[in-house]
């Protein structure tokens, strides 16, 4: 079985805060379209595309706001999105750098999404293409996402606020005013054949730019980075990936994680087994290492670890923990620290 259509649960969480927020009935919609509603501290979980498109459509249909994704992502971000775009807090070395990690990312999770960068004169462009179809209606949604993520990497590796010079979209939609207001030099485009940003090539270090020749400025030159360099992950570790975002809500049962995939408890069961897996082992894969990352990542008590990792008894969590890990989960902590 090819690995799942799959997005950050991270991201889908910046839309249900600023929903919260204006009162949204969030978790009664994230119920009707079967997504977890523990979204709120997730890092590297992942749900489903078409779910969270549905979601995040039926939400501005009912508000009557027919660009969320902006208003969602500019309140969250301080103009930083790193801890959503990225698994965990880093340092960004360089725009060249942020790029690297986000086409990465974005490919290893989702091989149907095709990003190349190219140089073009003295512009640099950022192409996106789907390999998979996301349905017409909410393509927009997840474009103005990727774009302004992207656009937060930029502005972060600069200190500043980045005003493109051209965003092309595939799905026609009418961005919210404040958008406009806040990107008054760029052009926006739509109907365009792929998603597109185009910014200018100084934002690259020099060592990167002086690489590569120059073109006249609407000839692109050899990439300096796609997608098809980076390999995906396989079925069950994406269905991993898309189970981990359910675990705070109690152990998720089969039935669920075949529905997820798309196909029968019995054909899932015989997919795993022909990866060497069983469900059981799987699940409990995922608790480990969600658990491991809190004890790792964060300052959370050993209790608020163990309801996180979907355990109602800690004393049960500190059995399965120390199972794999070989000590305890108090242990293992101080071992990141000595580390």
């Amino acid at each position: 079985m090819q690995q799942l259509m799959l997005t950050r649960a991270s991201t889908l969480a910046s839309f249900t805060e600023y929903l919260r927020d204006i009162g949204a009935p969030v978790d009664r919609e994230l119920h009707r379209h079967n997504l977890p509603t523990g979204l709120d501290h997730q890092t590297t979980g992942a749900v489903l595309v078409d779910r969270a498109l549905k979601f995040v459509q039926s939400i501005e249909r009912m508000e009557h706001n027919d660009d969320i994704v902006f208003h969602a992502i500019e309140r969250k971000q301080d103009k930083n999105l790193s801890h959503v775009v990225f698994p965990r807090e880093f340092t960004l070395l360089s725009l060249y750098d942020g790029l690297r990690r986000f086409v990465e990312l974005a490919h290893r999770i989702n091989p149907w999404i095709n990003i190349s960068i190219f140089r073009s004169g003295k512009y640099l462009l950022i192409d996106i293409k789907f390999d998979a179809a996301l349905g017409d209606e909410s393509l927009h949604i997840f474009e103005w996402t990727l774009i302004l993520q992207l656009l937060s990497i930029i502005g972060e590796s600069q200190g500043s606020d980045i005003c493109p010079v051209e965003i092309g979209f595939q799905k026609p939609f009418t961005p919210c005013r404040k958008a406009y207001e806040q990107l008054p030099n760029t052009r926006f485009l739509f109907g365009q054949s792929e998603t597109s940003i185009t910014v200018p090539i100084e934002f690259l270090s020099r060592s990167v730019v002086a690489s590569y020749s120059h073109r006249g400025p609407h000839e692109k030159s050899k990439s300096i980075m796609q997608t098809s360099e980076t390999p995906g992950i396989d079925f069950s570790s994406s269905l991993g990936m898309a189970l981990r975002a359910y675990i705070s809500d109690g152990y998720p049962d089969i039935r669920m994680a075949a529905e997820i995939a798309g196909t029968s408890v019995r054909t899932l069961q015989r997919h795993l087994k022909s990866a060497g897996l069983n469900y059981s082992v799987l699940v409990q894969h995922v608790r480990y290492e969600l658990a491991a990352e809190l004890l790792r990542d964060t300052d959370a008590k050993i209790i608020e670890v163990a309801f996180a990792s979907g355990y109602e008894d800690p004393a049960h969590f500190a059995r399965a923990f120390r199972r794999i890990a070989g000590v305890s989960p108090r242990e293992f902590r101080k071992q990141q620290v000595i580390h």
